[in-house]
């Protein structure tokens, strides 16, 4: 017991010396606006330069990718050692189907095969790019590496032209003797069997070229082909879909940048609602037009500084970054709010100094509370091992952070030079002109210049101040006025029917309930959520990547990918490793999915060495011929990585391709489980140290660990949260706050359920955000309730009648401007209901369903749980305030609650 009155002496000591920081402050502003204005602006014009620094990442395998993942170091050993393998695909089929291995569509794709090696051009720093210098081309050898089944005309349409009578023949040819047709071909029918399989038609067909590298002068290139091949090819004739890996960079990109305007319209519709709600639109003097224009430019100042700061430590732009504008500009205005309301709720008479002071030091501890805990939500989700979430969080983090300040100063000082306006009688959005004759004397001037210390007696409040549809004055110089009438159609309500109803035991019980009720569904949806993020989420509707996704499922079963199995850290020139390579590459093919393995450089060795007069090497000296061969055959370069560049005796990895088709599904799951399959039988033939690779595979770990990321942030911020809360509210009262942002986030889980939202990097970004925006709605009921019942208690009010008023207060003080906060955030983001991709739409819904969990958590749930559970013993709270007022060595607390009661 004397611990927790040590303990919450010492909170009491930091509200008190909080809140009279922030009175100091207000004062400060309200003397020289001009001055802090000035030096504001300066000062966020300077970190808004920091985005001279900016870089923007939108390589969709890094950012989603978890850096601890198998997948991740696989890929840093791939781009060591073999480098980055990249390819433009191009698939064909007949625009009303049909047999598409016939002569004119064939000439078609020798037009679209011409074009690209030898007609598509990039100009890169006055350097004009064309194929031959951008393709993939093996070590000491001329000309590219790209092959494919049109090689047998040896590309040129009047070879075809000759042999246009036995083309079916040809490509059987090709198919028995070179290369499976399933490797180009999709709805492939045949005849025979065996050795005497011959292709009859075919739906689709493929061709790739691959690129050196995946960035550079092969980048650039990728952008011109992917603009112009659609071109090439008579629309009539085929139909045609390409993709590279840089499409869905470009795609994203203009994904983001193509729907600004929405987001421009969803500021707008912010700002107007701002103007029309910080006063009667139809006063001259009192509408506060210049005001809600200047809160918008606050949060532009708050944006650009967060994105500086953010910048200047390096932290690249992630794609869903431009959606914090409208994020930011929906939580601000709830600031916005408070700061205007506890100002009105200040009695006019009083002298604008003073009443900025009073209002400052109740409304600046209630914004800085909010401010903490969610730039520390944010702060905790930068910690996830995914790059788009922790580049997502740390632009948030401070932006938010940067937001607080600018609250503080620009806005604090503009809403002091508006007081101002209004004391003249000056026309809101015209200052210049004023409107009447100008008061007689202006109060300030009266007014003393002190400083507000801890021993300064302030004045008591007007006892027939109202409250209800803006926060009252719970600090500082004025008490908390248990008895005032609530105003406002909404507050009448509150306090006269909603507040009485929500109390009654019965009620309160349905409540829990209820809340019990939607949180134990939400967890039992847990094992049938669906999960992953297909790859046409991430693109927008019209995007031609969408045709090519749709192509490859519709005539080719699937995308298929050409995986490559890495056999490491093994010695190549025993005879059991090779047979055991040998083993799992058999067990691969026999897996359904595996549609085409590629020959195994060991095995072509091999013959090498049999055709040459020495014959196979006895014992260890398998490899001892090994760079020989590589020089003389150098599509082999590719997938052996030699102990050096002259020696290759003992290589240090082997690769192995094959091509597969990804899960009709789209589930990350099943395609990591076909990964895991395929790598067990390597395991089963003790190569544990090697493994299959594909660049899918970065994303879809990403999948695979969202739940262990979701649980451990999750945890992690309701911690950070309690914490922060232990500084500002007793402890049961923190606890209490945690409960319902946990409950929240649960909730929110159901709803991905209830509407088909997958749980996937997007949704879990939505989940970190919950955190840091759904705590607002219950800190300032907390807050409102935990000031209100030290008052109630002070005026001798006892037992459960103290804490049901001030749960009742805290309802109608605060309960509407969570209403107003909610409503401003819901219609800034209503515009991405009209977004162009699946992800912003996904944003929207989520959002939509943050906000209405918060608020009713926060004046539902919260609420009975502060009624009936988080009361402290009565001698505990008057042993709390003894030991407040004993430890600051005088009798009269500065608590501004505790304060005004002792007044």
């Amino acid at each position: 017991l004397d611990m927790f009155h040590f303990l919450e002496a010492l909170r009491h000591r930091f509200h008190d010396g909080l809140a009279n920081t922030f009175e100091r402050w207000g004062r400060i502003v309200s003397r020289h606006p001009l001055k802090v204005l000035l030096a504001s602006l300066t000062f966020f014009i300077g970190l808004f330069a920091l985005n001279l620094f900016m870089t923007q990442e939108f390589r969709a395998n890094y950012l989603w990718a978890p850096r601890s993942a198998p997948a991740y170091e696989n890929w840093e050993f791939m781009k060591e050692y073999y480098g980055e393998r990249n390819f433009l695909v191009l698939y064909a089929r007949r625009p009303n189907g049909g047999n598409v291995l016939e002569e004119e569509p064939l000439k078609e794709l020798m037009k679209a095969h011409k074009w690209t090696v030898s007609e598509c051009s990039v100009d890169v720093e006055g350097r004009r790019l064309r194929w031959p210098d951008v393709c993939h081309q093996f070590k000491e050898a001329d000309g590219c590496a790209s092959q494919s089944f049109l090689g047998i005309w040896e590309y040129d349409v009047d070879k075809l032209d000759e042999r246009k009578a036995d083309i079916l023949d040809d490509i059987s040819w090709f198919h028995q003797r070179v290369a499976t047709a399933e490797l180009f071909a999709g709805g492939a029918e045949y005849t025979g069997s065996g050795d005497d399989e011959k292709i009859k038609s075919a739906e689709g067909v493929m061709l790739m070229w691959e690129l050196e590298g995946v960035e550079g002068d092969s980048y650039a290139f990728e952008a011109s082909w992917n603009a112009g091949i659609g071109a090439v090819v008579d629309p009539k004739v085929l139909d045609i879909a390409h993709v590279s890996p840089r499409s869905y960079d470009d795609e994203t990109n203009r994904l983001v940048f193509g729907d600004m305007p929405l987001f421009g319209l969803g500021l707008i519709v912010i700002l107007l609602y701002l103007v029309f709600s910080l006063g009667p639109i139809t006063s001259l003097v009192h509408s506060r037009v210049l005001l809600g224009c200047a809160s918008f430019l606050n949060m532009v100042i708050a944006l650009g500084g967060g994105f500086g700061v953010a910048s200047a430590f390096g932290v690249p732009l992630a794609p869903i970054a431009p959606l914090l504008p409208l994020i930011i500009a929906g939580v601000q205005v709830d600031s916005v709010i408070i700061m205007v309301d506890y100002l009105n709720a200040e009695p006019e008479k009083d002298p604008l100094e003073e009443r900025i002071a009073r209002s400052f030091r109740q409304a600046g501890p209630a914004i800085l509370t909010t401010a903490i805990t969610t730039v520390s939500a944010f702060a905790v989700g930068s910690s996830v091992d995914m790059p788009g979430v922790q580049f997502f969080c740390l632009f948030a983090a401070s932006s938010f952070a940067v937001s607080a300040a600018a609250m503080f100063t620009f806005f604090l000082s503009l809403l002091v030079l508006d007081e101002r306006r209004l004391r003249d009688g000056r026309v809101s959005f015209a200052p210049c002109i004023r409107v009447g004759a100008k008061p007689p004397a202006a109060a300030d001037e009266a007014v003393p210049n002190v400083e507000a210390t801890e021993t300064v007696a302030a004045p008591k409040a007007s006892a027939s101040k109202d409250i209800g549809g803006s926060p009252a004055a719970d600090a500082g110089a004025t008490a908390v006025d248990l008895d005032a009438t609530p105003t406002g159609p909404i507050g009448r309500m509150v306090a006269k029917y909603y507040a009485p109803a929500l109390l009654r035991p019965a009620v309160s019980v349905g409540v829990v309930l209820v809340f019990l009720l939607v949180g134990g569904l939400s967890i039992a949806s847990v094992p049938t959520l669906k999960l992953g993020m297909p790859d046409a989420d991430i693109l927008p509707d019209d995007s031609y990547v969408q045709h090519t996704l749709r192509v490859e499922q519709e005539t080719f079963g699937g995308q298929r990918l050409q995986a490559s199995v890495v056999v490491r850290n093994e010695s190549f020139r025993e005879h059991d490793v090779r047979q055991a390579i040998d083993l799992a590459l058999d067990e691969m093919q026999g897996r359904e999915y595996v549609t085409f393995a590629f020959d195994r450089w060991h095995v072509v060795y091999k013959k090498y060495l049999q055709q040459k007069a020495s014959g196979v090497p006895k014992g260890d000296k398998f490899t001892s011929e090994l760079q020989d061969f590589l020089d003389d055959y150098t599509q082999w370069q590719d997938d052996v990585v030699c102990e050096s560049d002259d020696s290759c005796d003992a290589p240090v990895a082997g690769r192995y391709s094959l091509f597969y088709t990804k899960p009709q599904s789209g589930s990350a799951i099943d395609s990591i489980n076909r990964r895991d399959q395929l790598e067990r039988a390597l395991e089963r033939r003790g190569l544990m140290d090697s493994f299959v690779f594909h660049f899918t595979f970065l994303i879809n770990e990403g999948d695979v660990v969202i739940w262990e990321l979701v649980i451990t942030n999750l945890v992690s911020a309701m911690i950070a949260i309690f914490v922060i809360m232990l500084f500002f509210t007793p402890p049961v009262i923190a606890l209490w706050i945690v409960v319902c942002v946990f409950s929240i986030n649960v909730d929110l889980v159901g709803m991905m359920w209830v509407v088909g939202v997958p749980l996937n990097p997007i949704a879990f970004v939505n989940l970190v955000m919950s955190v840091g925006l759904s705590v607002d709605y219950c800190v300032h009921i907390a807050i409102t309730y935990d000031a209100a019942l030290i008052a109630a208690r002070k005026r001798g009010e006892t037992g459960r009648d103290a804490v049901h008023h001030a749960v009742s207060f805290a309802l109608v003080q605060m309960g509407v401007s969570v209403l107003k906060g909610g409503w401003t955030t819901i219609i800034g983001i209503f515009v991405l209901a009209f977004a162009s991709s699946v992800v912003f739409r996904t944003f929207f819904t989520m959002l939509v369903f943050v906000v209405i969990f918060g608020v009713m958590h926060g004046c539902l749930l919260l609420p009975v749980l502060l009624a009936y559970a988080s009361s402290l013993p009565t001698c505990w709270v008057r042993g709390a305030e003894g030991a407040s007022a004993a430890g600051s060595g005088d009798a009269r607390t500065t608590h501004p609650v505790r304060k005004a009661a002792q007044a």
